[in-house]
């Protein structure tokens, strides 16, 4: 039945689309108006490009990339709504050609529909439905039943025998029964729907207990055919197409799997000096270099759809990546990794593999979404599943735990830290995705141990880059505040966490500006010599010539400093503000009593006034909060919900 359908999808579109072009024009309700040689030669040559480009379409399907698509559906919506206005000029009763016409259009839509997945297909047969229905309107009332009736018809067709744009489930969950097919003979996996991943090993967070990864050493790949009276009448080609794709499958793993593998032995997954989280590939590398194995994968998906197992075909392919994934941690020596057993040497080991898993973990659901793209079967991606993000959650948690044990001289200049921004980026993708986030993730813990990687960082500065030690430790913290104050993840944190953490940020901006002003600051204290009036006049002109210097050598150095948003900017200039002009102040004040005024005032290069323009010229380079893909529709509401510090400058 399944293969007569097919045969009868690929030959329907050609046949009923040169039946709609003869009857339309022979119809008294078109809108080419009185016939001519012209309009009869361009009409046909048009009609007969038409269905050329019907015939050839599913051929011509694996030419066409994402852009035409969109070109074609473009196309289509506007030949339509021209189409449309025009034909409402036309004033002539609808005849029985163009009601044939309008219902050949229709049922070849739906042959499409079967057949491809460019995107418009439903569109276009909606349209031809309704434009049938308003002939008949036009000529009766009374025709309106048969017309929707019609209609009815077309889309139970659609949507009875399923197509690329709507995949569904035809076989029940796996029952005992199920058809078992070899891979080979060394090899193989048990699938099932709802195969999930546990969490592995201890979380460093106290909430978390220790799971064990899942057994994948089971030697078949379960196809679920059905219920007994299915399983029985069965077609066996469509039998032997699945064990060929599947087969097909194992073959693509292996050589995915050496790929992905050679990138490691290459050290492209991880740098020992890097910080980076990156995928194994490029956007544009990942889809060139598996091209073939997309190619093959989309052939073998549309096979499974005729026979209804794009599903089944689905989570054997999660089962084999889930397989790949569990032999990497096995090769890292993470299957069984626990905090404690960790020795000081072998710290630089484990971050490095732990760097590898996540970037494998990551890409692995990128290669999904490419190889399955069109398909609709993001659910499917079970990399992409609460259970695998808890794994990913571990991995990050006990990456910071380790990265907090190394105290070896660094520099990660003053920006937000690669791993700050990864951290953030997934909790916040999981408040946003999982209501039960509170319960199954500790997200306040997994804060503290990134803020506690953060503060190790940035006390790994060098003495002579002490002061950017500090400025990266107060952009990477509050950084982490704004991301966090986003309706969900604040939720789960509360008010007083986010209290707390502006009295954190606040203090970064003091000892910050403490450390890198403190050349300045110091010689604007009071010495015990300066009420000597015998060396008075000296100890100000000196005090003055190495203020200026200073002083203007640090406005060179923070007129540029990236600071992480406008907030924060406000906050540092106006505590400089206070405690430098305080002190300024105070010293030519002091002065001024004991040489004049006139004499004091000959000496000063800056004015107070001078000095407050200068100070708001200071850290004038930022950054835009908006620093996910994901933060983009939500980014007024994240503008919205910034924690504000300025009420609490006196707090300082």
């Amino acid at each position: 039945m399944a293969s007569m359908w097919t045969r009868i999808m690929r030959i329907l579109p050609c046949f009923t689309a040169v039946i709609g072009f003869i009857c339309y024009g022979l119809s008294s309700n078109h809108i080419i108006g009185n016939w001519n040689i012209w309009k009869v030669t361009l009409y046909t040559l048009f009609s007969f490009i038409m269905c050329l480009s019907v015939f050839f379409a599913k051929k011509c399907e694996d030419f066409i990339t994402t852009s035409i698509k969109f070109h074609l559906i473009f196309s289509v919506f506007g030949a339509t709504t021209v189409y449309s206005y025009f034909h409402d000029e036309v004033q002539i009763n609808p005849n029985v050609f163009s009601l044939i016409s309008s219902a050949a259009f229709a049922i070849m839509s739906l042959s499409l529909s079967k057949q491809t997945k460019f995107g418009f297909e439903v569109d276009l047969l909606t349209f031809f439905c309704g434009h049938l229905i308003l002939q008949l309107m036009k000529l009766n009332l009374f025709f309106t039943i048969p017309g929707f009736g019609f209609g009815i018809f077309i889309f139970y067709l659609h949507l009875g025998f399923g197509g690329p744009n709507e995949i569904r489930d035809r076989a029940p969950e796996i029952r005992d029964g199920d058809v078992v097919i070899q891979v080979d003979s060394n090899s193989e996996v048990t699938t099932n729907n709802t195969m999930v991943p546990p969490a592995i090993i201890q979380m460093v967070s106290p909430n978390v207990q220790e799971e064990t990864l899942p057994n994948t050493n089971s030697s078949s790949i379960t196809a679920p055919i059905g219920s007994p009276s299915q399983q029985r009448n069965i077609d066996n080609r469509v039998q032997s197409s699945l064990e060929i794709c599947l087969k097909e499958l194992g073959e693509m793993d292996e050589r995915l799997n050496n790929m992905i593998f050679q990138k490691v032995l290459d050290g492209q997954v991880f740098d020992d000096n890097s910080d980076q989280l990156e995928n194994i590939w490029g956007r544009s590398r990942v889809i060139e270099e598996t091209k073939d194995i997309k190619k093959n994968i989309c052939k073998a998906l549309k096979k499974m759809f005729e026979a209804g197992y794009v599903t089944e075909y689905c989570n054997a392919y999660d089962t084999l990546r889930n397989r790949f994934i569990n032999t990497c941690l096995c090769r890292f020596q993470l299957e069984e990794f626990s905090l404690s057993d960790v020795k000081k040497e072998d710290i630089g080991t484990f971050i490095n593999a732990f760097k590898a898993a996540l970037n494998i973990l990551r890409n692995e659901r990128r290669l999904f979404d490419n190889f399955f793209f069109g398909f609709s079967l993001v659910k499917c991606n079970i990399f992409s599943s609460l259970d695998w993000i808890r794994v990913e959650f571990d991995w990050l948690a006990k990456l910071l735990a380790l990265q907090s044990r190394v105290s070896r001289p660094s520099f990660y200049g003053c920006a937000i830290h690669p791993l700050t921004r990864k951290v953030m980026k997934r909790l916040m993708y999981i408040s946003r995705n999982f209501e039960n986030a509170a319960t199954c993730f500790n997200i306040p813990g997994m804060i503290q141990l990134l803020e506690t990687n953060v503060d190790v960082k940035s006390k790994s500065y060098t003495e002579q880059n002490r002061a950017l030690g500090y400025l990266f430790k107060l952009n990477n913290t509050r950084f982490i505040q704004v991301i966090a104050s986003y309706h969900s993840l604040l939720a789960i944190l509360g008010a007083d966490w986010d209290r707390m953490q502006s009295v954190k940020v606040l203090q970064n901006i003091k000892d910050y500006l403490r450390c890198s002003w403190e050349k300045v600051t110091r010689l604007l204290v009071r010495k015990g010599n300066e009420n000597d009036s015998t060396v008075t006049l000296k100890v100000f002109v000196d005090t003055m010539r190495l203020f200026d210097h200073h002083f203007l050598d640090a406005c060179r150095a923070q007129s540029t400093c990236f600071v992480i948003d406008d907030t924060l900017r406000k906050a540092m200039r106006l505590y400089l503000k206070k405690m430098l002009l305080l002190l300024y102040e105070n010293f030519i004040g002091r002065f001024q009593d004991v040489l004049g005024k006139d004499v004091v005032d000959h000496h000063i290069k800056y004015s107070i006034k001078d000095i407050e323009v200068r100070l708001k010229n200071l850290f004038l380079e930022s950054q835009s909060m908006n620093q996910f893909p994901e933060e983009g529709k939500h980014r007024s509401q994240l503008k919205r919900r910034v924690p504000k510090l300025e009420h609490k400058y006196d707090s300082i």
